[in-house]
């Protein structure tokens, strides 16, 4: 019976190790996608912050449509974000202005590109 139970336990020896490398590599996995995904988050944040700063300011007439536009592509250029002229569109819909943009970061993964598609509405009353 004790050699039993020995042999057994001999047997059971060195198991757990296909488990630990597998929990290995999916620790390494989440932490290498935060690594890539929380810094693009926070980046579309500031940016959109910043749209709405300016949209704030257009919608007091603090300023006019074409420096909102050069200060939009500013921000962009400040955050990595690839935003021309082209890819903005700013119209005064009544008495709303409406801001609207899209755009595509690409975030390099162990596994390939992964295309991270953006877009942002913001509408505000002019005063």
């Amino acid at each position: 019976m004790i050699a039993a139970t020995r042999r057994a336990l001999r047997g059971e020896r060195g198991e757990g190790k296909i488990g630990a490398i597998i929990a290995l590599l999916v620790v390494i996995l989440v932490i290498h996608v935060g690594m890539q995904f929380i810094p693009f988050k926070i980046k579309v944040a500031e940016f959109e912050k910043a749209v709405e700063t300016r949209l704030e300011r257009l919608a007091g007439n603090l300023t006019n449509e074409e420096e909102f536009r050069d200060g939009i592509v500013k921000d962009a250029a400040e955050q990595e974000i690839p935003i021309g002229y082209d890819d903005i569109k700013v119209e005064l819909v009544g008495s709303t202005w409406r801001f609207e943009t899209r755009y595509t970061i690409v975030l390099g993964m162990i596994w390939g590109d992964w295309p991270q598609e953006v877009e942002i509405v913001r509408e505000r009353p002019k005063f």
